[in-house]
């Protein structure tokens, strides 16, 4: 039986044998580097083994892989083969999102953050409003918490923990969006 999909390729690799060091499981022939067509290999094969670290890309098995991928050299060699092409996007652009999902995830990070293990993963912010009007932007928020006692927690102390939540998401969107943010969480 083939160690990996990628021994099933290989030319004269047998069922005894490994493909590649990173699958030896046994002595002998693992690591071995004749009898390979080095023709019919994969490009991301081909390209790890000309970086000097032969390894089976298809190979997932925990524990298997060599300590050092040495990462750079396997991009810096992939960036060398692939086409050149126009930019999808501009160079100014950051994301392709929306100003309203920023302005939701922002708020969501801050919840995290400021709350703790407190509020589970499981909380969503609604963006009820959003206006832009030049370089103001009225934000109108819902947190929805999946449980009522949860309410509390978000609230804190006389609202002190929703109006740090929310002053401190709304300076990273006056940062982020570059210009003056009104920010009402409910």
């Amino acid at each position: 039986m083939p160690c990996c999909s990628w021994s099933r390729r290989c030319a004269s690799t047998a069922a005894t044998k490994r493909c590649w060091p990173c699958c030896a499981g046994s002595s002998g022939a693992a690591g071995s580097q004749q009898g390979r067509s080095v023709g019919r290999q994969e490009p991301a094969v081909a390209v790890h083994r000309t970086a000097g670290y032969p390894l089976c890309l298809r190979c997932h098995r925990a524990g298997q892989r060599p300590a050092g991928l040495h990462l750079d050299g396997l991009l810096l060699a992939l960036r060398e083969r692939l086409p050149q092409g126009e930019p999808i996007f501009d160079v100014d652009e950051i994301t392709d999102r929306s100003e309203r999902f920023l302005a939701a995830e922002i708020l969501r990070e801050k919840v995290f953050r400021l709350s703790g293990d407190e509020i589970p993963y499981s909380i969503s912010v609604e963006i009820e409003k959003f206006e832009a009007e030049g370089d103001l932007r009225r934000i109108f928020a819902a947190i929805i918490v999946d449980k009522d006692t949860q309410k509390p927690i978000l609230i804190g102390k006389k609202g002190a923990k929703l109006k740090e939540i929310s002053s401190q998401a709304r300076l990273d969107m006056e940062k982020l969006f570059d210009g003056k943010s009104i920010l009402k969480c409910g």
